[in-house]
């Protein structure tokens, strides 16, 4: 099981790329820019590029599922890397990949509501919460598989 989480770890990694490209540049440069002028410049690219960020992380979201659903079912990376595949499944049954970004989202924020019980909380909600992600991206699967 361990290969296979790092696997899973492997496909978030390739997946978040891109975002993490984008963000590094502009995390260098608003450190190493001293002038004012320059700063402006910084900040209104980097807000013009977080619209990219936010994009890209909600496609993110609604695929990431489909990627993870094919990971676990055929254990190979290869598959779980292939967008025309990810895609497929997600078109096939959109219904069942929105509920499941709605609902995931859901959970996340009541996982974030542990806080409020001073930090202890976090972790029995945050580990129902992964329980219900895994479920959710499981039935997933199975719908657009079936």
């Amino acid at each position: 099981f361990l290969t296979l989480g790092f696997k899973a770890s492997l496909v978030t990694l390739v997946y978040s790329l891109p975002i993490i490209v984008v963000s590094i540049p502009f995390g260098i440069l608003s450190s190493v820019i001293d002038s004012q002028s320059a700063e402006g410049a910084i900040v209104f690219m980097s807000i013009c590029f977080s619209c990219f960020t936010i994009l890209y992380g909600l496609i993110l979201a609604f695929i990431y599922p489909a990627a993870m659903g094919i990971l676990a079912a055929t254990d190979d990376l290869g598959a779980a890397l292939n967008p025309s595949r990810i895609f497929g499944l997600v078109r096939k049954t959109p219904n069942a990949y929105i509920l499941t970004f709605l609902a995931t989202m859901g959970a996340g924020f009541l996982a974030s509501m542990g806080v409020l019980m001073c930090f202890v909380g976090v972790l029995f909600t945050s580990a129902y919460a992964y329980a219900v992600y895994g479920h959710l991206y499981g039935q997933s699967y199975l719908d657009a598989s079936a």
